[in-house]
């Protein structure tokens, strides 16, 4: 029984690899392998020896070989749509439903009572397997959304899908029962070889993918370390003003960001904004904002937006940055420019001032600057007004203005409690009695 004995080395890694996203969860295509492996090995033995299940000709041989094959197929479009993260288009659901039918097709006419044509069935094999070759062009080619065309991986399907359809075309020209013994034991044989070669190129797949995030993971710590030493730079507490600070990013890096600069004519300048976008290219382009605004010696606030604006344009990648600027005086005297940005809240009122232009999308733009005196002034980043809860409610203007002048931390996380979905940035500056 030598298809028995190699049906059951097959049957064993395939368990494995149906178990195997229980400990590996980043890695489904493990599991869809162990399902293809199991069910082709289980059909083989089914066709060969129905006797093994202790199913002849019935109906339930009908469905158990509908369901196999069904369990085959779904394998077979699982595993090739997430090792080429594909999209399954219509026409591979088709060609999925199309192979399920052919599988069971020649049973369901015996079943009908009808005749077949020794021949038949071999062809309907044949056409099963031109199915699947349809599903492989279609994930691996022409949907495959991959950079990466894994040339081994491809050989290796090829390899299998060619096999069988040759063993088909010569068991149609030379049908005998010794033929079609040697033939199922031939196929049984190159699906033994095709899952020791998937489990190997899969096995360097996964572990160049592992390398590849533990050093994109390495890179982010480094990317996260920078910003934080960016934001970390403030200056010591003057005598007029105290500054108050909390930074909650929405993932590892995010868009916001603010700065502190203290001039040489004793005026303190702050500034708080956003870049479109998130993740390492918003954080890319805030970099390149800081930088910038760290050349600026202008204590004038609409000059230090109107400067970035023109640094900035032509350098975005079609995103935008949105800035509140203000200049303290040690009179309490407090000058403040606007690109774009929240308005900022004065004695927990919401501020009057002029909206301009986010920074980056028109060169030449000037910034009308308003002077107001204070106590307290508060800036947010959008994070907390657009702060949205599981009902699809926004934090709102109005609940940040109610809370405006509690501790920043108590509306950083009023914010974040509410539902989180961007970075939340919250600044205030208090006037010393």
């Amino acid at each position: 029984m030598p298809q028995l004995l190699l049906a059951a080395s097959i049957l064993m890694p395939g368990f494995f690899f149906l178990l195997l996203p229980l400990w590996r969860g980043d890695s489904p295509e493990y599991f869809w392998f162990g399902l293809l492996l199991v069910n082709a090995t289980v059909v083989r033995v089914d066709n060969t020896y129905p006797e093994v299940f202790g199913i002849r000709t019935s109906l339930a041989s009908v469905w158990i070989n509908l369901l196999l094959n069904t369990l085959l197929t779904a394998g077979w479009v699982g595993l090739l749509a997430t090792l080429f993260r594909s999209r399954i288009s219509l026409l591979v659901w088709l060609a999925a439903v199309t192979a399920i039918t052919l599988s069971a097709g020649p049973l369901m006419i015996v079943m009908a009572g009808g005749s077949l044509p020794p021949t038949l069935p071999l062809f309907a094999a044949a056409a099963q397997f031109s199915c699947l070759a349809f599903i492989y062009f279609e994930l691996s080619w022409r949907t495959s959304y991959s950079r990466e065309l894994m040339p081994a991986v491809h050989v290796a399907i090829l390899a299998y899908l060619v096999s069988h359809l040759v063993s088909y075309g010569f068991m149609v020209v030379w049908n005998s029962e010794v033929v079609q013994i040697q033939g199922t034991l031939i196929r049984t044989c190159i699906l033994l070889l095709f899952a020791f070669a998937m489990a190997v190129l899969m096995n360097q797949r996964s572990a160049r993918l592992l390398g590849e995030r533990q050093r994109l993971d390495k890179e982010m710590e480094s990317a996260v370390e920078v910003q934080s030493l960016m934001l970390r730079s403030l200056p010591a507490t003057s005598d007029a003003y105290r500054i108050e600070t909390v930074y909650l990013p929405a993932s590892e890096v995010g868009g916001d960001f603010y700065q502190v600069l203290d001039r040489d004519d004793g005026s303190r300048v702050v500034l708080v904004g956003d870049v479109s976008g998130k993740g390492l290219k918003a954080a890319m382009l805030e970099s390149a904002t800081i930088g910038m605004l760290r050349r600026e010696s202008s204590s004038s606030p609409g000059l230090i937006l109107a400067g970035l604006n023109d640094g900035l344009v032509g350098h975005t990648g079609g995103g935008f940055v949105t800035c509140c600027c203000a200049r303290f005086d040690s009179d309490g005297t407090v000058t403040i420019a606007n690109a774009g940005h929240p308005v900022p809240y004065c004695d927990g009122r919401e501020m009057e001032i002029e909206f301009g232009l986010p920074l980056g999308i028109a060169a030449g733009v000037t910034y009308s600057e308003t002077v107001v005196r204070g106590d307290q002034f508060t800036f947010v980043s959008d994070g907390v007004v657009e702060a949205e809860n599981a009902q699809r409610e926004l934090f709102g203007f109005d609940r940040t203005r109610d809370i405006s002048s509690k501790p920043v931390e108590e509306i950083a996380e009023a914010a974040r409690a509410w539902g989180q979905n961007d970075d939340i940035t919250v600044v205030r500056v208090r006037r010393n009695p």
